[in-house]
Parts: C-alpha cells; sequence; structure tokens
C-alpha cells in the first residue's frame, strides 16, 4: 500500500467514527441479484452473498439451513462483541449502532441469500478480510475533499458517459461519495455514479464492475 493509500485509508476510518452523511438527490435502495456491495449516501456498506445450498449430489443433506443460520448469526455476533462488546446479530436488539448486523438471510432455490449492513468500510474488511479468496481486497470510502486532503490525484477519470472528466469539476464537487476499491465485484451506490476510473465498468446509473488487483475510483452524489 502507497504513502497516500495509508494517509488516506487512516483519515478516512477515523472519519468514519463522526457524521460523514451525505446527501443524495439521486437514491438507489439496494437490491442485489448476485454477491456483491452496496455503498451508501452516508459511507456505511452493506454486502450480499449468494452461496449454493444444492445438497442433489449427497446421500445425506450436508447443508442444513437451521445450522447455517447459526452459524452465521453466532459469527456476526461474536464479531460485534470483539469489535465493540455488542454480542447481538441484529439491529433490532439494541440501540447501539452495530459494526456488522444481519439484515436478512433467506434460503430459496437451493441457494442463501445473506445481507450484512456495515457502519463503515474498515468494518467490513475486519469481518471478511483482504485475501485473494475474497471479492473485495481493499476498500476505502469517504468524499471527495478527503481524497482531496489526503493529496489523491483524479486524473484520467471518466464521467458517466465514458468522455474524459476535467480533475477540475471533480474537485470542484467536495461532497461527493468517493470509493477506492480493489477486488472482483459489483457495487451499487445509493446515488448516481458521475466519475469512475477507467478500469470501472458502468452497468446502470448506479451499479458498477470492477475487477483485477489495481485500485479503482468510483464517485456518486
Amino acid at each position: 500500500m502507497n504513502l497516500v493509500k495509508k494517509l488516506l485509508t487512516a483519515a478516512l476510518a477515523a472519519a468514519c467514527l463522526f457524521s460523514l452523511t451525505g446527501c443524495s438527490l439521486f437514491s438507489h435502495s439496494f437490491d442485489p441479484k448476485k454477491t456483491g456491495i452496496y455503498i451508501a449516501s452516508d459511507r456505511s456498506v452493506t454486502s450480499a452473498e449468494f452461496t449454493s445450498f444444492d445438497n442433489s449430489a449427497f446421500e445425506k443433506p450436508r447443508y442444513v439451513s437451521s445450522e447455517f443460520q447459526t452459524y452465521a448469526q453466532d459469527t456476526v455476533s461474536a464479531f460485534n462483541k470483539e469489535k465493540a462488546g455488542l454480542e447481538f446479530f441484529s439491529a433490532d436488539d439494541t440501540k447501539e449502532t452495530l459494526p456488522a448486523a444481519i439484515e436478512k438471510l433467506e434460503f430459496e432455490d437451493e441457494t442463501v441469500k445473506l445481507i450484512l449492513k456495515f457502519r463503515g468500510f474498515q468494518d467490513y474488511l475486519d469481518f471478511y478480510g483482504t485475501t485473494d479468496a475474497v471479492p473485495v481486497r481493499s476498500l476505502v470510502v469517504g468524499s471527495v475533499q478527503d481524497g482531496i486532503s489526503s493529496g489523491l490525484s483524479f486524473e484520467s477519470m471518466k464521467d458517466a458517459d465514458g468522455n474524459d472528466a476535467s480533475e477540475e469539476d471533480i474537485r470542484a464537487n467536495t461532497d461527493y461519495t468517493l470509493v477506492m476499491i480493489s477486488g472482483d465485484t459489483e457495487v451499487q451506490c445509493e446515488g448516481k455514479i458521475v466519475y469512475c476510473s477507467a478500469g470501472v465498468k458502468l452497468t446502470d446509473k448506479y451499479t458498477a464492475e470492477v475487477s483485477g488487483s489495481g485500485t479503482e475510483f468510483i464517485i456518486f452524489k
């Protein structure tokens, strides 16, 4: 990790302890159809996992929904206890903000769908880890102003239509949300994506695909 990224990560991790709520003129709720993440304007991160639960190849069921549900709840509870001393897995069980919370756990058509909400990007990374085996290997979420303050360059960026974006225009929108990410995953944003780096593929106004080992930028309003 280079020095600029270290400084940016440290600054944004600290900032997540305070109010970073942005105001989005365009709002898009999370509607995942496959494994991916959702970045909200308040800088929270929600993940969606879709995993096969097919028992057809086994004489006895290898995957048992009740066991998986217990495992997921115990894992999230243990994570929250370690991070914040809160041994809960659901936001409905406490008035405190949990580092991670199960929002949905469904079993349908031999597939399990697990949606977890994290209070910030660092909690997401701490929960899943950053090895090559996970879809997201690095993640930083903040504002364009955070990036400017950390000395980040916005050269070689594109607008939503694929045209070269002016660094001056990007820097003028300091309250927009900046996402720095590496990995292979789908990223949905609460607000409309207005700028991204060249390696990002936009699939609609709110959704992007990232791949490869390099760090990509997504900026939404």
